[in-house]
This record gives structure tokens, C-alpha cells and sequence, in this order.
């Protein structure tokens, strides 16, 4: 996506796997489960995506990242996954 003399795009860092209700709130799970079945923990999975930047001049990711120092589990409860980085512009 272009905005100005700026090219935007979403590089993939994984995902992160969250309670269901938590996410939808008072919308009711035969609404909500359509569009983001749960797991087996009534877990959705979310996208964690960063924003790269491209000018004539500089390519600029913006990352505010999940961290390295979460115990390992924390990764687990959340179903954290890494390592599967795509990009599109």
C-alpha cells in the first residue's frame, strides 16, 4: 500500500493463540466461532504482525514485539509461534 512517496507492508511474525471471550467480549461464541473457531482450549489464534516501511531513502520496521523473556510457560499458555516471518507489500 502506497501513502505519498511511502510503501507500507505487514511482515508476519507468528501468532498468538488468546482466550475467545476474552477477545469478543459479550458477543456470543455461536457469533463470534464463525469467523475464528477456537481450539480445543477455546483459544483464537491473533496475528502478530509488524508494519515495514519503505522511502526512497530508509526501510524502517516497526516491531513492538513480544519479547524473549517470557517464561516458557507463558509461550505455552499462549500458543505463541514464531518462525513464520512472510511479508507482503
Amino acid at each position: 500500500m502506497r501513502v505519498g512517496a511511502l510503501e507500507l507492508g505487514l511482515v508476519s511474525d507468528g501468532a498468538l493463540h488468546v482466550d475467545g471471550g476474552g477477545v469478543f467480549g459479550a458477543v456470543p461464541r455461536a457469533l463470534w466461532g464463525r469467523k475464528a473457531p477456537p481450539d480445543e482450549e477455546n483459544r483464537v489464534e491473533l496475528a502478530l504482525n509488524c508494519l515495514l516501511i519503505r522511502s526512497a531513502s530508509a526501510l524502517i520496521l516497526v516491531d513492538t514485539g513480544m519479547g524473549e523473556g517470557a517464561p516458557a510457560s507463558a509461550a505455552k499458555f499462549f500458543g505463541w509461534e514464531w518462525g513464520r516471518a512472510t511479508w507482503t507489500w
